[in-house]
């Protein structure tokens, strides 16, 4: 099942958020410090998206990232 990573402003900051989770995983001052902070966690849970969303909620950007320890022998 691939975990979802969600990056969103939140009033001054920007959080990462898990899909499903209340709550914050962690609060960044920058949407670029969040987005790279997102990405590695990603690839440390790989399969895992990034979801950037905009103010508006819309979602901006999706990255994906699979688990590719499996298909390297």
């Amino acid at each position: 099942m691939t975990k979802i990573l969600w990056v969103a402003p939140h009033r001054d900051e920007w959080w990462v958020t898990r899909d499903g989770i209340s709550g914050a995983e962690a609060m960044f001052d920058s949407r670029e410090v969040a987005l790279d902070w997102a990405c590695r966690a990603a690839r440390l849970r790989s399969p895992c998206v990034v979801r950037v969303q905009d103010y508006a909620g819309a979602v901006a950007a999706e990255f994906a990232f699979e688990d590719t320890a499996a298909t390297a022998a």
